[in-house]
This record gives C-alpha cells, sequence and structure tokens, in this order.
C-alpha cells in the first residue's frame, strides 16, 4: 500500500503538485482536491487510488480464508 502512495506522491511531485502529510484516510480526497486542475494527473492517479480503495478489502478477505481475523 505503501509504494503505491509513494508513486502517486511522485506523479504529483513530476506535475509540480506537493501532497504533504495527509492521513491514509485523507490521501484519496487531498490527491484528488490537488489533481483536479491537471488532467493528466488526474489520468494517471485516479486508476492507482481506485486500487489503493480495494486493497484493505482484499487484505482484510485474504487474511479471513487464512483463518486470521
Amino acid at each position: 500500500m505503501r509504494s503505491i502512495e509513494n508513486v502517486v506522491r511522485a506523479l504529483l511531485r513530476e506535475a509540480g503538485l506537493k501532497l504533504g502529510t495527509p492521513s491514509r484516510a485523507a490521501f484519496a480526497g487531498r490527491v484528488r482536491a490537488l489533481a483536479d486542475g491537471d488532467a493528466l494527473a488526474m489520468e494517471l492517479v485516479e486508476p492507482l487510488l481506485r486500487i489503493l480503495a480495494t486493497m484493505p478489502n482484499a487484505v482484510h478477505g485474504t487474511s479471513a480464508r487464512r483463518g486470521r481475523p
């Protein structure tokens, strides 16, 4: 998860946008707010944000199938 967040940060940085240190819960909203005016940045980061949104559910489901809480 952290590596995908770092890729998003790098993409924003290349577009001249600095994200700062939002909480994990605020990460996607902050990214969208920053990249809103840059169509290319949005096009690049949106798929990564969708992946990040599905990861906690996927990880939890995998752990449950293995018998972990």
